[in-house]
């Protein structure tokens, strides 16, 4: 509904976006773009993963300054093998946006 905004006639309501997928692509249409979401939310995925991992290495500091610093290490070490990883996922989400 959001990207009939830049057509001629966009939606004017949810059930007339419904009708027109349903009508124009069936039912499949409904599912359209799914593997796209699921490779999107596989960054959280993979990022809490390695953060639950990394978080029992920083615990081995028994308390202090230094548990502090390796939980901080641990989340963003984490988010940023996370990114590294999906990466250009994330850039053909940003470019696909843009071109629409």
């Amino acid at each position: 509904m959001q990207l009939s905004a830049a057509q001629a006639r966009p939606f004017n309501s949810a059930w007339a976006c419904i009708a027109h997928i349903l009508r124009n692509e069936g039912i499949a249409g409904f599912y359209k773009g799914l593997s796209a979401s699921y490779l999107g939310v596989s960054e959280g995925i993979i990022q809490w993963t390695l953060y639950e991992r990394l978080k029992l290495l920083a615990k081995r500091a028994d308390g202090g300054p230094m548990e502090w610093v390796g939980m901080l290490g641990a989340a963003g070490g984490a988010k940023m093998v996370a990114s590294l990883i999906t990466y250009p996922h994330e850039v053909s989400d940003v470019l696909e946006a843009l071109l629409l």
